[in-house]
């Protein structure tokens, strides 16, 4: 089970939206109070919070920081899922869009065309795959309070 801390930001019966905490590299057990290199570099860069749904079965309350785990096997099916998929969807749309060029056209520029087709239809692929891991069984969850 991969474990990250966070803080509780809203609750609603049996779940909770949480917000995870951006660690440094080496996991903030090492770092003094200014943070390590790889923490500062990543509140410098990363603007944006990650909070996400998690189920909550020992009812924590909002403002609590908590322990929030995701199955190892969950992590590597989105990752997955995340880099192939699109990779799979840009090279099977270069592959049909050439081949469907007439004769006597330049086949690249189908090819081209074919690829762009292919990764759009690649990350909407990805994005329903994503809300089947996220609403399904495989979910992150509140193991126990920080």
């Amino acid at each position: 089970m991969l474990e990250s801390a966070a803080i509780v930001v809203s609750v609603r019966p049996g779940e909770a939206l949480v917000e995870a905490e951006a660690p440094g590299s080496c996991g903030g057990a090492a770092c003094g109070p200014q943070g390590c290199g790889t923490a500062v570099l990543v509140r410098m860069f990363s603007q944006r919070r990650r909070a996400f749904q998690a189920a909550n079965p020992i009812d924590a309350q909002v403002g609590e920081r908590v322990v929030v785990g995701l199955a190892e096997e969950t992590f590597l099916k989105s990752a997955l899922l995340a880099y192939l998929a699109p990779l799979v969807a840009v090279l099977v749309g270069a592959v049909i869009g050439t081949s469907v060029a007439p004769a006597g056209a330049v086949t690249d520029l189908y090819g081209a065309g074919g690829a762009v087709l292919g990764l759009v239809f690649g990350f909407a692929a990805l994005r329903h795959g994503n809300r089947r891991l996220v609403h399904g069984a495989a979910r992150a969850v509140i193991l126990r309070r920080a």
